[in-house]
């Protein structure tokens, strides 16, 4: 029976239109004296972070029949793969596979019809891609070593936002010596800074980190893998005196002038 438009179906809507049957406007069939049908159709096919095992695929009515029949996904356009269960909550189904996506895979929602229903009608053929919500692995990209107000830090720069528990794991050093570490910040961001104390602008200075000691990784739990004394941009700054015995400026670099030591003078 034709459904007049204001008198759809629990749970319809116009997204019906997106993958629709019918002919002239997708979705939609005015026959039979201008009543307006909405075909049964799919809103969205979501792969989400927190369940990378699982398409949630959103119907524009409420699902029902076998749902699992006839349902088959493919990654990066292979083999078709049919999930082993698929649960139904209010207008969705979620299908689960046997194991996890990744990301950067590229998924895609397959089905033969069968006696999949929404709100009653049978659902057409269906190929559809998937979104894929998975995060990235997290990866180091940049650093660099700076001073604000006379306190040193090492912003370092990830692929991806990170959080972390404290800043174990974490060695800076400077021109090879391992310098403190005294505190970390930037939780959920991609530029996460610790700071540190003892370097000067001369230094070449690493960031370097161990997974198995510490605790950074992404939004999804990816933890960041071993990265490996990369050497990191300095900025610091120096400060020029006058030299009244040589009668010409010198320029210090540990702000501290002068210590005799190799890098004070220039």
């Amino acid at each position: 029976m034709k459904k007049p438009l204001l008198m759809v179906g629990a749970g319809r809507s116009l997204y019906g239109k997106i993958f629709g049957k019918h002919s002239n406007v997708p979705g939609l069939s005015t026959a039979g004296g201008g009543a307006v049908d909405i075909a049964p159709g799919i809103i969205s096919a979501i792969i989400y972070d927190s369940q990378r095992n699982q398409v949630v695929v959103t119907f524009n009515g409420v699902p029902g029949g076998s749902v699992n029949t006839g349902v088959q996904y493919t990654i990066d356009g292979g083999v078709k793969t049919p999930f082993f269960r698929g649960s139904i909550t209010g207008n969705s189904v979620y299908y689960d596979a046997e194991g996890n996506f990744s990301a950067g895979d590229v998924v895609r929602w397959i089905y033969t019809p069968g006696n999949i229903t929404v709100d009653g009608e049978l659902l057409d053929a269906k190929d559809i891609p998937v979104q894929n919500r998975i995060l990235s692995a997290p990866l180091f990209v940049s650093g660099r070593i700076y001073e604000s107000l006379g306190i040193q830090y090492a912003e370092i720069t990830f692929s991806v936002p990170m959080i972390y528990d404290n800043y174990t794991g974490v060695t800076i050093k400077a021109d090879g010596t391992a310098k403190a570490i005294t505190d970390i910040s930037g939780y959920g961001t991609t530029k996460i800074t610790y700071t540190t104390s003892g370097i000067n602008h001369l230094h070449t200075v690493t960031w370097s980190y161990k997974q198995i000691d510490g605790n950074l990784r992404n939004a999804g739990g990816d933890p960041l893998g071993d990265v490996t004394d990369e050497v990191i941009s300095n900025v610091l700054p120096f400060q020029t005196f006058w030299d009244p015995v040589a009668n010409d400026p010198t320029t210090y670099w540990d702000g501290n002038p002068p210590n005799e030591t190799e890098w004070d003078k220039t």
